[in-house]
Parts: C-alpha cells; structure tokens; sequence
C-alpha cells in the first residue's frame, strides 16, 4: 500500500532569507520600479501611482534585499551582493545625471533671467537714481542672481522678478514688472528696497487700473496658460 501524499511536504517552502542582508538597498531606493522590474519585485510598480511614489522608495530600500532575494534565483549571496552593489552604482550615476541636468537647467534659466533686457534697464535706471545713490552710493552694481519668472514667446512676454545690487555704502533688492511687445521691454513696476534702512522708494509704479498694468497682466494670464 503506498503511502498518502503529503501535501503539506509538497508545499513550495519559502527562501529563508540571509541576516547578512537586512541592509538598505540603494539601488532600490534610487531607482525603484526600474529595479523592480529587474528583480522581479513588481510590488515596485506603486511607485508609479500619484502620493504614493513619495513613500515608496524608502519602502523598497529597506525591503528591498529581501523581495529581491526571495523572488529571483541567486547562485550565493556574494552574487547577490554583487548584482546588488551593481544595481547601487547605476542608481547613484542616474542620480549624478540628474543633478547635473537640474544643475545645467537652473544655471541656463538664471543666466537668461540675468541678461534681461528689462533687468539691465532697472539697474542702470536705478544706478542713476539720486535717491538710491545717496542711500547706497556709487557706482552701483548686480550682486549674485536674480530670481523671478521671464516667460516670452515670439515678440511678447512678460517679467516678475528681483535683483540685489550693492554700491560702496549698502545693498538694496530692486522689484522689476515689465512686458515685453513687439521685441520691446517695458517697465510698469521698479521698487527698490533699501536693506540698511528697510526703505521702499518707488522709481517706477504705475496705477493698478492704468493701460502699462493692465497690459502687463494680459501678457502675464495669456503666457501663464501655455
């Protein structure tokens, strides 16, 4: 008579899992469901859902050696660490692209900011002014980047930003609005203030319900919405 089949016997028994590798796994968390789908570890995939991508990498860094160990084959645990440590190193070179690509993008967009054609005329309207120049003296010059929004398409745009300048005797930051028609810059807003003694001078500032504001708003809407 043979014997009963065991099914408990015959159960898949799961992969006992190595302490040696309860350790973050960077290559997860850098690289997520990319390492997932490499792994096989495709609960990854939630890291492409809305909210939840924001929690998911710290979740498949700490469990991340284990699902990748459980869920592939693995010929030992040194080439486990090896695929591993590979998976780390594409993930920190990916991160390295980025910030460079980020880093390049913001450099690119401060530089244009900069070299605005309505930021040079604030500063050489405010480097003559009087007023500024008894607060702060003379000569007045940019100091470090603007910052701000510069949008323009074709001939028309419009900019809203701020600059520090500083002359022998202090700093000030200038507030620039302007529109730009017909490949001409034109300034509605220049306020200046003056950081030592906290002073707000008005160079330029037209009405609220003027024709220069109400142009400068329709270029800002229009551009916005592209």
């Amino acid at each position: 008579m043979s014997d009963p089949i065991s099914y408990k016997d015959n159960a898949p028994q799961e992969k006992p899992f190595p302490a040696e590798l309860k350790k973050w796994n960077w290559g997860a968390f850098l690289l997520s469901w990319i390492w997932g789908l490499g792994n096989r570890t495709y609960v990854s995939l939630f890291s492409l859902l809305p909210l939840v991508n924001i929690v998911m990498p710290f979740v498949l860094g700490a469990k991340g050696n284990e699902w990748a160990w459980r869920n592939k084959h693995w010929d030992s645990i040194e080439h486990f660490k090896r695929v591993q440590r590979l998976w780390a190193i594409w993930g920190i070179g990916y991160l390295g692209v980025l910030v460079v690509l980020g880093g390049g993008i913001f450099f690119l967009s401060m530089e244009k900011l900069s070299d605005n054609e309505a930021i040079k005329m604030a500063v050489n309207s405010v480097s003559q002014n009087k007023i500024i120049i008894g607060k702060i003296g003379s000569p007045i010059k940019k100091k470090g980047w603007p910052s701000g929004q510069l949008h323009t398409v074709g001939p028309n745009g419009y900019m809203n930003g701020s600059m520090d300048v500083e002359g022998p005797q202090g700093t000030a930051t200038i507030y620039v609005k302007a529109y730009l028609e017909h490949d001409e810059w034109n300034v509605v807003q220049l306020l200046v203030n003056v950081h030592k003694t906290e002073e707000s001078i008005e160079i330029i500032n037209y009405a609220p319900n003027s024709f220069e504001i109400q142009k400068f708003e329709r270029e800002r809407k229009a551009l916005s919405k592209d």
